[in-house]
């Protein structure tokens, strides 16, 4: 549920609330290779899209489509 913040120039008003706006999907994908007995590298890969058609208070409407990657890469240790 997105926090909506619009302020419009020469506005009196602003919106600043939550509200339903539409559809959000998440896709993740990782791998993880052994290095050694304690140690690993990883990769990671995230994509998230929200479609949101918001109202706005001063009987306005804003729509936009959202997508956003996210790469991390990494090395961890495990302990025994």
């Amino acid at each position: 549920m997105p926090h909506v913040e619009v302020r419009r120039a020469n506005a009196a008003e602003r919106t600043f609330e939550f509200q339903v706006a539409g559809l959000a999907v998440q896709v993740l994908s990782g791998l993880e290779w052994r290095v050694r007995d304690r140690f690993s590298t990883f990769a990671e890969y995230k994509l998230s899209y929200a479609r949101n058609d918001t109202d706005l208070v001063d009987k306005g409407s804003l729509e936009t489509n959202l997508w956003i990657n996210q790469f991390v890469l990494g090395v961890s240790g495990h302990v025994r």
